[in-house]
């Protein structure tokens, strides 16, 4: 991370708002400087072929520019209540299943499909999501420990060479436009589904959380039949960002996902106070 004193205008949200839009054209215009001709003279397709290892460095990219997004919405969110004001909405936790939901058996492929060498499947990206999943345990065995365990068979390492073609990378990438169109939109829907998850506790005469004296103890969510987690409020589950998404990343990038992260995480962390 930079030692120098960030910009001015960057600790905005209007000025790191414009930030992130510079690294998605960049995450845009990857595959564009980097993509393979399918042939010589062959002027690069919109879904060039990519080298394993450019294909990687292009997640990071996208991976990167996601959570800036998710830092921006939060922000928002919290911008929103603050200065604007939200209409709380109340929003039930889904209830899980009571039994393991059934897998649908899939069909045998048509026979005159089969040939043509098409997914079975219309390939899509995966869920976009605000909170950030709970770190792994430091107990859990790690993927090398796992398969030192498992049977060793024929394994050849992918090389870095390898050409290849991922459509789902290529469609998280495509959807980066959208989301950041959607800041505004999704943090209004976050914004009104947090000040639904504190109006209860406003409404609570003899709340937990406060002690026989009568002080205030410095928990937002007390311990109480039916309380959301705490989780839900709290999508950043650590002060700075995870490590991996600091990796191969450059100093100046690297500085602001560490300020949005940081103003994000205080915002989460500040969002209760503003309903109490």
């Amino acid at each position: 991370m930079s030692t120098t004193e960030p910009d001015d205008a960057k600790l905005t949200f209007a000025g790191m708002t414009a930030q992130v839009k510079r690294y998605i054209l960049r995450a845009l215009r990857f595959p564009l400087s980097w993509g393979v001709p399918e042939g010589d003279g062959e002027p690069i397709s919109e879904r060039p072929h990519l080298f394993r290892l450019d294909a990687r460095r292009l997640r990071d990219r996208i991976i990167r520019a996601e959570h800036m997004i998710r830092c921006l919405i939060i922000w928002r969110a919290f911008r929103m209540t603050r200065d604007e004001g939200v209409e709380p909405v109340t929003s039930h936790l889904p209830t899980p299943p009571a039994f393991p939901a059934l897998r649908e058996s899939v069909r045998p492929v048509h026979p005159l499909f089969a040939p043509r060498g098409e997914p079975l499947f219309a390939p899509r990206p995966p869920a976009f999501r605000i909170s950030m999943p709970e770190p792994r345990s430091e107990d859990a065995p790690c993927r090398s420990e796992r398969s030192a365990r498992e049977p060793q068979g024929r394994w050849v390492r992918p090389r870095m060479d390898d050409l290849v073609c991922n459509d789902v990378l290529y469609l998280r990438l495509e959807r980066l436009d959208a989301l950041f169109d959607e800041v505004d939109t999704r943090a209004g829907r976050l914004a009104a589904r947090w000040a639904g998850y504190c109006q209860p506790q406003a409404a609570v005469d003899t709340s937990p959380s406060c002690n026989k004296n009568g002080d205030d103890l410095p928990s937002f969510w007390p311990p109480s039949a039916g309380a959301p987690p705490s989780s839900l409020i709290r999508p950043l589950k650590s002060h700075d960002p995870p490590h991996d998404l600091l990796e191969n990343a450059s100093e100046e990038e690297c500085e602001d996902l560490h300020i949005l992260h940081d103003v994000a995480f205080r915002a989460a962390e500040s969002f209760p106070a503003l309903c109490g």
